[in-house]
């Protein structure tokens, strides 16, 4: 049976990321998936990992990244950026050597990171305060949460072209007819790439 992965990135459990968790679930579950979820905030505080290594809580994570056909993540956008817990359980769950490695290129005296997770798909669905179309100008280089995540995942192999990004703005005001409509309209989208 193949694989979803939902990383829940909201300490929250009566957040809009959490309706979009379980609406990933539903579509994953009435698909033939089986379903997994993890929530970030529930795992310690990574470390230093050259000197202590991974801590033992990321195994099974690690584990269900690599097994994993298609990845969702749920998530606020806070400041412009990814919630600290996401961003920890990220450093904590993709691990070198298991999900990408360096090779070295002699003529640029580097490494440079070649990903092993070409074959999956992600999908990511944020929440933020501003307007929609306040974070999709390129102009303002508002949408860095988004390209955070993007650039996580390309360092690991996934490639742009396999990733779709859903945002939901204005989701703090948010009125029961408008949640209701999004999450329809979410829905529909999620059918169509999960």
């Amino acid at each position: 049976m193949p694989l979803l992965l939902i990383i829940h990135g909201h300490p929250s459990g009566d957040s809009m990321c959490e309706a979009h968790t379980d609406l990933a679930q539903k579509v994953g579950r009435e698909k033939g998936y089986d379903v997994e979820i993890l929530r970030s905030f529930d795992y310690p505080l990574v470390g230093h990992i050259m000197h202590n290594g991974y801590h033992e809580a990321y195994t099974r994570p690690a584990d269900l990244i690599s097994q994993a056909d298609k990845i969702v993540i749920t998530y606020p956008m806070w400041n412009f950026s990814l919630p600290g817990g996401l961003l920890n359980f990220l450093d904590g769950a993709l691990q070198a050597r298991k999900h990408f490695r360096y090779k070295l290129i002699k003529v640029l005296r580097m490494g440079v990171p070649i990903g092993q997770l070409r074959t999956k798909k992600l999908i990511t669905i944020y929440t933020a305060d501003g307007p929609k179309w306040y974070y999709r100008l390129p102009l303002l280089g508002m949408d860095i949460s988004r390209k955070q995540i993007k650039e996580i995942f390309k360092m690991c192999g996934i490639s742009s072209w396999k990733m779709k990004c859903f945002l939901l703005g204005q989701c703090t005001h948010c009125v029961p007819e408008r949640r209701t409509k999004w999450l329809k309209t979410l829905e529909q989208k999620l059918r169509k790439h999960i």
